[in-house]
């Protein structure tokens, strides 16, 4: 992740640099509740 799409998302301003490790958590639980294997796009609005 820090080399990759959140590093860019700091890089333009889009989120902020502190929010990075909020974000890897919010994805850590969303893998711990719907497993390694789902897909992402189920989660997109």
């Amino acid at each position: 992740m820090n080399g990759g799409l959140v590093a860019n998302l700091v890089g333009v301003g889009a989120i902020d640099a502190d929010d990075d490790d909020t974000l890897l958590g919010e994805i850590m639980r969303l893998i711990r509740k719907h497993g390694q294997n789902a897909p992402a796009e189920e989660f997109l609005p």
